[in-house]
């Protein structure tokens, strides 16, 4: 749970920054459209949510196991992310290319 709850820490600062970098270009525009501050306002919560679920996930980690026979196998795993990357971290073993049915423990 720390390494997703350290990844979408990653993003929420991904975040901040292109918020910044929106801030900056509105600056230099001098106007922008009112459809445009819906879209900033949508990147700000954004953010917020991925703060908050990073810290639920630090908090609730700890006390969260997975049973024996609940955990999920590498297939399952490969099957539900969209970016094979955001495995690396949670499980560096895995070979990205290979089927494995086995029990990620």
């Amino acid at each position: 749970m720390a390494v997703i709850a350290g990844q979408i820490g990653s993003l929420e600062t991904l975040t901040v920054t292109l918020e910044r970098a929106v801030a900056a270009a509105i600056q230099v525009a001098g106007t922008i459209p009112d459809d445009a501050i819906q879209n900033i306002q949508r990147l700000d919560f954004l953010r917020q949510g991925l703060r908050d679920a990073g810290a639920l996930l630090d908090l609730v980690g700890p006390r969260v196991a997975w049973k024996d026979d609940a955990a999920p196998s590498v297939n399952d795993l490969k099957r539900t992310v969209h970016m094979r990357g955001s495995l690396a971290n949670l499980a560096p073993e895995i070979d990205s290319d290979a089927d494995d049915d086995g029990i990620l423990l």
